[in-house]
């Protein structure tokens, strides 16, 4: 998975309100300043190598929930 611009600077700015068009930020609204192109690229190339790592837990997590019942069912 590639993340996109959009992605990233949600990454960096949680709720922030922007508008992306042909990969230009035409409209941005949050209380911290607009993160630069250099920003953005960056937090695409961090999103994309943490990916991995996150399949892997969420295949964890899966794993775990289906046999909770078998550790579970003794607790009082």
């Amino acid at each position: 998975m590639t993340f996109s611009k959009s992605e990233a600077l949600s990454s960096l700015r949680p709720g922030a309100q922007f508008v992306i068009r042909g990969g230009v930020i035409e409209f941005y609204q949050h209380d911290d300043p607009q993160p630069t192109e250099e920003e953005l690229q960056s937090e695409i190339i961090r999103l994309n190598e943490a990916q991995p790592m996150v399949e892997l837990r969420e295949e964890r997590n899966r794993r775990l929930a289906e046999t909770d019942y078998l550790a579970l069912s003794d607790l009082t």
